[in-house]
């Protein structure tokens, strides 16, 4: 029997390459865990009203999906910093479960959608397919 060294593997087992975060097809870069992107809906008046839309995808909870959107109680609010800011609302679906609805403010100039209660920054302008995630605000 030949001889073989148990501390180096060749098997996928501790082949970094195999792991499930990478893609065997696509030359070894890293799946996409989220995106956004964003648009314009036409109201029933004929007005235009843009709209963002996001997902994520969790171990624990799987696809997490986001819309967010203007509402009849849409409010425009000036920050210090200049910045335009409007009231949204979001709509949250994890899984196949029933949609969860939270406020959420939507930036006029950069087209991020921000919900402080869940800490979570939808940005359909970040590279490679936008951003849906956790965010820290810095005081």
């Amino acid at each position: 029997m030949a001889y073989q060294d148990f501390n180096v593997r060749n098997d996928s087992r501790n082949n970094n390459n195999n792991s499930s975060n990478y893609r065997h097809n696509n030359g070894g870069n890293k799946k996409k865990h989220s995106g956004a992107d964003k648009g314009v809906y036409t109201t029933k008046d004929g007005r235009t009203a843009p709209w963002v839309n996001g997902w994520h995808y969790s171990r624990r909870d799987g696809m997490i999906k986001y819309f967010a959107s203007r509402y009849k109680g849409t409010h425009m609010v000036k920050s210090k910093s200049g910045k335009s800011w409007e009231s949204w609302i979001l709509r949250i679906t994890v899984g196949n479960n029933l949609p969860q609805i939270m406020p959420c403010m939507y930036c006029v100039e950069t087209g991020k959608v921000i919900c402080k209660d869940l800490s979570l920054v939808i940005n359909p302008s970040a590279p490679n397919g936008g951003y849906t995630g956790t965010f820290v605000n810095s005081k």
